[in-house]
């Protein structure tokens, strides 16, 4: 079954976001909005994302937000300590209150298909996974590992074998 995905993270961990989008494609999802290639191409002229010109961080803000917005799931790879992000956790914010606002609108059910699309699915990974309360949050699937939330994910999405095991190839697990 194909599916959308935003696939969110750090960009002190941009490797590891595009193994977790290859395994997402790889189960037949297609990816919204893929931030890495202009975070990487930011990150290799050495300029930080908080020194970005004000339009840019804004043009890269919106890319980033509709591609939330507009996926059936929101995969975050929680940032490894000591790395951080914060559009990354913006990012999850922002696809818990849409979960929100879905629930709010359920007991309206023409008007919540009207409005939105069917609720997004949170899914959350990483070693570091427990490090927010709203990683946790009931409406959130929280995992410690990528293997786990693309096998999650997998299931969910009602994905073949054969796609799961080119998956987890990618993330380097056989």
């Amino acid at each position: 079954m194909t599916f959308s995905c935003y696939v969110g993270g750090s960009s002190r961990e941009v490797e590891r976001v595009q193994r977790v989008q290859r395994a997402v494609e790889a189960l037949g999802g297609v990816i919204t909005a893929d931030w890495t290639p202009s975070i990487a191409a930011e990150i290799a002229r050495g300029v930080p994302e908080h020194e970005l010109l004000d339009h840019e961080a804004a043009e890269i803000a919106e890319f980033d937000a509709e591609g939330v917005f507009s996926a059936q799931v929101l995969l975050f790879c929680v940032p490894t300590k000591p790395n951080t992000t914060q559009g990354g956790w913006w990012e999850l914010g922002f696809a818990c209150g849409i979960v929100r606002v879905w629930q709010y609108l359920e007991g309206m059910e023409s008007l919540a298909t009207r409005v939105l699309r069917p609720k997004p699915h949170v899914v959350c990974s990483g070693p570091d996974v427990r490090r927010s309360l709203f990683t946790r949050w009931r409406d959130t699937a929280a995992f410690e590992s990528d293997v786990d939330a693309i096998e999650y994910l997998a299931v969910t999405m009602h994905c073949g074998e054969q796609a799961v095991a080119c998956a987890k190839q990618i993330l380097g697990v056989s």
